[in-house]
């Protein structure tokens, strides 16, 4: 596991995509940013309907 590698718990979100950036040679950046845009586009949807909800 991760935690056997000596990578901690708050470290993770840092070496992961480090290590899966190394692996693919630079491939994965893209789908890391059209992950990350999405992951942006869900949160606002999210904020939204939470508002909507706290109108009613």
């Amino acid at each position: 596991m991760i935690l056997d590698l000596g990578v901690t718990e708050k470290a993770i979100i840092p070496w992961l995509p480090k290590k899966l950036h190394e692996a693919t040679e630079g491939r994965s950046l893209a789908t890391n940013i059209e992950l990350l845009k999405s992951n942006v586009q869900l949160a606002s949807q999210i904020a939204c309907d939470y508002c909507l909800l706290e109108k009613e």
